[in-house]
């Protein structure tokens, strides 16, 4: 665009200042030799302050004419794209969109709660950020994980029919890494899965219907949102009793409850690893209560253990940060030796 090429020619301007006589920094001349060939990655955003002049908040024609050539193209039915459901049928449009204000409602999410797990699912996904169509296609695909906490964070692909295991029960083997079965080609007698002959366990597949939950957070309306919220509090603070009180007659109508999954979290051979769906929302609730925990001597079970885990793991990202601005000096050093 012309406004980018305007910037990278001041940036590239040769000697102590411009034509308008305004010098320029050498590190800035050379940030603008290095951007040079890769101007077509970025994005020029003209924003509009009090001491802006009045030429420099005229849109360029040539944008403008840009922009009423697209309103037409959007207004043609004809060249209008459709969505399309895995069938190929076009999906209708009668599905309303809830809206969120960001400014108004927190949106929290595992896949957020620290860099190793945000690094771990674009790694498991590939996801990637070194080009602006990989880019764009990460930061669609990272709100929607955020907007859908139920739905699956890695699937798996069949190593024999390369297909994506999307429902039903996939085999997978616990030693070796990345071997899954579909269904269809567990059943065939002689399927080849390479070098591995460890037996297959039969594990079902996660989906955004069977977890536990109401389903998508991004389907759900305001009201059934904060009511969402309000329920997962009432659910911590029933925990936190349930955790403290030693009465065999309490007065609440679910703390023996909650007491017996408190138990059955202790006892269970599964785990949430396992798959146990009350090991799972027991878990879950106690990571929410630590979270917001600022008491040294917690009795809640697990309590410490998972703050003093949150603690490690920010150790942990703080020494990868070290590490990670060490080697950068030290490159940045060995390539300008005289500064």
């Amino acid at each position: 665009s012309g406004g980018l090429d305007d910037s990278i020619s001041n940036l590239l301007t040769d000697g102590n200042a411009n034509s308008s006589g305004i010098t320029r920094d050498p590190v800035m001349v050379k940030l603008g030799e290095r951007i040079k060939d890769m101007k077509q990655s970025f994005i020029v955003a003209y924003l509009n302050w009090d001491g802006a002049r009045p030429e420099d908040m005229e849109v360029p024609e040539n944008i403008f004419e840009e922009r009423e050539k697209r309103k037409l193209v959007k207004a043609d039915p004809a060249k209008e794209s459709k969505k399309r459901d895995l069938n190929g049928n076009v999906k209708s449009e009668s599905k309303v969109m809830n809206i969120i204000d960001d400014d108004t409602e927190e949106i929290s999410g595992e896949i957020f709660d620290t860099r190793q797990d945000f690094l771990n699912l674009c790694k498991g996904n590939h996801y990637q950020f070194d080009a602006p169509r990989r880019a764009k296609h990460t930061s669609m695909m990272v709100l929607w994980h955020l907007h859908n906490k139920n739905a699956a964070k890695f699937v798996q692909s069949c190593i024999v029919c390369s297909r994506e295991i999307l429902s039903g029960v996939r085999y997978t083997c616990q030693t070796c890494t990345d071997v899954d079965l579909c269904a269809d080609c567990y059943k065939k007698p002689n399927v080849s899965r390479g070098l591995c002959t460890h037996p297959l366990v039969a594990k079902p597949v996660e989906t955004e219907s069977n977890q536990s939950g109401s389903g998508s957070s991004s389907n759900l309306t305001a009201a059934q949102r904060r009511e969402r919220k309000r329920n997962i509090n009432l659910h911590i603070k029933l925990l936190e009793h349930a955790s403290l009180c030693d009465s065999k007659n309490c007065t609440s109508s679910n703390c023996a409850k909650m007491k017996q999954y408190l138990k059955h979290s202790q006892i269970c051979k599964e785990k949430m690893s396992g798959g146990c769906k009350i090991c799972k929302r027991i878990w879950t609730l106690l990571r929410y209560h630590a979270q917001s925990c600022k008491n040294k001597n917690c009795s809640i079970p697990q309590c410490r253990a998972i703050r003093d885990r949150m603690r490690q793991i920010a150790k942990q990202q703080q020494a990868m940060d070290d590490r990670r601005r060490q080697m950068i000096n030290r490159q940045y050093r060995a390539s300008h030796p005289s500064s």
